[in-house]
């Protein structure tokens, strides 16, 4: 579980970003930022301390650091990072540099990589990083323990991942759809909802009522039916 932690030189860890790293152990999947700090008043030498919202491993009766410090080491050809998918355009544009949290982390195995780019995506962009590339262009890779390795750097030309055009696609469709959900309502009177009175339109609308169409018929008939009527007597008095 360790492995796939990495401390910042400031000061430790995030707090939540250890409990998104303990709740991938299926043993620790319930534990809370205050369970910890429970279990830090309840251990007689606890190896950790709290500084606002950060936990902070102590240095060991002789010195040595928990965990790991970061030595200066051959990196492998080629390490992996897994970024957000709002970010991979951004990188495939101009590289990575000055992380939020001051350094970024690289694996050296995919499985690891996917685990820590999971806790910010879901669904994060695996990405690979070629390490001479990268040196040449300025890059300088620290070992941190056996599975990882930081950096502050990372050229755009010493990465290699999908094609940006398919996540270009998926942005454009992405804002289609929330345009078309966020269309205006339509107005009152083209879906029939009540409205204001208005004399011109409200007297159509009477005119047009089935109800309406049947008395003005009903009406008309009688019209027409006494205009015959008289006619016929006239004829007769003729």
């Amino acid at each position: 579980m360790s492995s796939a932690w990495c401390s910042n030189r400031a000061g430790g860890f995030p707090s939540e970003l250890v409990v998104q790293a303990l709740h991938e152990e299926d043993a620790w999947k319930g534990i809370t930022v205050s369970r910890i700090i429970d279990l830090g008043w309840q251990l007689e030498d606890c190896p950790f301390e709290f500084e606002g919202e950060r936990i902070r491993f102590k240095s060991g009766a002789a010195g040595e650091q928990m965990p790991p410090e970061r030595e200066q080491t051959p990196p492998p050809v080629i390490l992996y990072l897994a970024v957000r998918r709002r970010f991979y355009p951004v990188l495939c544009e101009k590289g990575y540099e000055d992380p939020p949290s001051g350094e970024i982390i690289l694996a050296r195995d995919k499985g690891m990589a996917t685990r820590i780019g999971a806790r910010r995506d879901p669904q994060p962009v695996l990405v690979e990083v070629h390490t001479k590339k990268a040196e040449e262009l300025g890059s300088r890779f620290f070992s941190y323990g056996q599975n990882l390795f930081v950096t502050q750097y990372l050229p755009a030309e010493g990465l290699a991942g999908p094609p940006l055009r398919l996540f270009q696609d998926a942005e454009k469709k992405s804002l289609s759809s929330k345009t078309k959900k966020q269309a205006p309502p339509r107005s009152s009177s083209e879906n029939g909802a009540s409205h204001a009175w208005n004399p011109a339109t409200d007297r159509l609308m009477v005119r047009d009522d089935p109800e309406a169409k049947s008395i003005l018929k009903r009406e008309r008939d009688k019209k027409k039916i006494g205009w015959k009527d008289a006619l016929r007597k006239e004829k007769r008095k003729g």
